[in-house]
């Protein structure tokens, strides 16, 4: 008997329908039509009365495509990926160990086809399944269901084998230097990559080690960029996108179905960052440490007169609230009117060394903390403190 054909081919896999493709990458129906017309990322067979279904080369390029949407990177980044790979790179195998990877990752459940097509055995697609034994590096195409990738541009999207699977295999230094010189080469997938952070991570660690350092670094670079481009924004609106998975996984890991109003919660920290603090990702990165250590944390979006503010913390009853920044001037005026106006509520302050906060500390219940990593303690102690901020309130309701 002749060597099996180690390519995904339409010749030797089986035409599949929309819905059971859907069903594989866990999308609707109407989002494979949508990256259809989008992105040209359509089946290419055609079955018995002209049904249009989707060839193993077609499912392996969506895998590929629906792998980089849930690490982060925009439809249209995700289907460049998916559209540069040739057709005799395509290695199954390890496309869908990498979906099943970030479909884990990302809290979700990896499915297995399980359309019936018309054509040859369903069996002759190959597949990842927990029963199929992983091929070793000596493996020969008789052995292995494709054959491996070796092309440069493959390990640059990281979905051959012979680039590493994930970014943990190096440092937070090592990822560091290699996202600051992939975000001056405008490489935004490359970056999606590196700055990756999952449920199980020290997301504080992420900030210090990594995010924050690469920061600092872009922002003493000149750059001569084309419009569009900031190197400093890429990575930081990167990472707020990372921060979203990172919570969303966590949601998935810790089902709480209907979330009450933060009103009706207990223990709550409030987390501030100066309204001039555009991506405000220290306020970020605590609030989404706080979440991943059991505490109910929210951090607060949009414009902040001191009325409404004033308004919001009453309302919520905080068991603390947090003012943290990077800013080198951040707007102090807000922090000044709540505590003038609750001067007893535990307030932290996570500011540069540099900031003069006047009469703030010498506030009784303000406390400035100079270290992220001792400032995340001292909140989280607050917030499991049940006798402070709730006695506070109760004191304070009638007045």
């Amino acid at each position: 008997m002749g060597a099996r054909n180690p390519r995904v081919t339409r010749q030797h896999n089986p035409a599949l329908s929309v819905a059971a493709v859907a069903q594989r990458l866990g999308v609707a129906p109407s989002t494979l039509r949508t990256w259809d017309r989008r992105y040209g990322l359509g089946p290419s067979a055609h079955s018995l009365g002209s049904h249009r279904r989707y060839s193993a080369q077609d499912v392996a390029r969506l895998m590929v495509m629906r792998t980089w949407v849930l690490k982060g990177a925009s439809g249209s980044e995700a289907a460049q990926a998916a559209q540069e790979l040739n057709a005799d790179e395509l290695d199954y195998v390890t496309v869908e160990r990498d979906l099943d990877d970030a479909l884990s990752q990302s809290g979700l459940k990896p499915t297995r086809l399980t359309d019936t097509p018309s054509g040859p055995s369903a069996s002759s697609l190959p597949s990842a399944s927990s029963s199929d034994p992983a091929p070793s590096q000596s493996a020969t195409p008789q052995d292995a269901p494709e054959a491996r990738n070796t092309g440069a541009s493959i390990s640059r999207l990281r979905v051959a084998r012979s680039a590493p699977e994930t970014p943990h295999q190096l440092s937070y230094p090592e990822r560091c230097t290699e996202l600051v010189k992939e975000a001056l080469q405008d490489n935004e997938l490359a970056c999606t990559t590196l700055l990756q952070v999952d449920p199980d991570d020290n997301v504080i660690a992420w900030w210090k080690q990594l995010v924050r350092p690469a920061l600092d670094r872009l922002a003493s670079h000149t750059v001569l960029a084309r419009p569009g481009q900031n190197p400093h924004l890429l990575v930081g609106n990167l990472a707020l996108s990372q921060l979203r998975r990172f919570t969303r996984a966590l949601d998935a890991r810790n089902p709480q179905g209907s979330r009450p109003h933060p009103s009706r919660l207990r223990n709550i920290v409030l987390v501030f960052a100066p309204p001039n603090d555009t991506l405000a990702l220290p306020a970020h990165v605590l609030t989404a440490a706080l979440l991943a250590n059991n505490h109910n944390a929210h951090i607060i979006i949009g414009p902040e007169n001191e009325h409404r503010v004033t308004e919001l913390v009453t309302m919520v009853r905080p068991a603390a609230v947090v003012f943290v920044s990077t800013h080198r001037a951040p707007d102090l005026s807000v922090i000044r009117t709540l505590v003038d106006v609750h001067p007893d509520l535990p307030t932290f302050l996570g500011l540069g060394p540099d900031i003069d906060l006047g009469e703030l500390i010498s506030r009784p219940h303000v406390s400035r903390i100079r270290s992220f990593t001792a400032l995340f303690h001292e909140v989280a102690a607050a917030a499991g403190n049940r006798a402070s901020a709730p006695d506070y309130w109760n004191d304070n309701s009638t007045q």
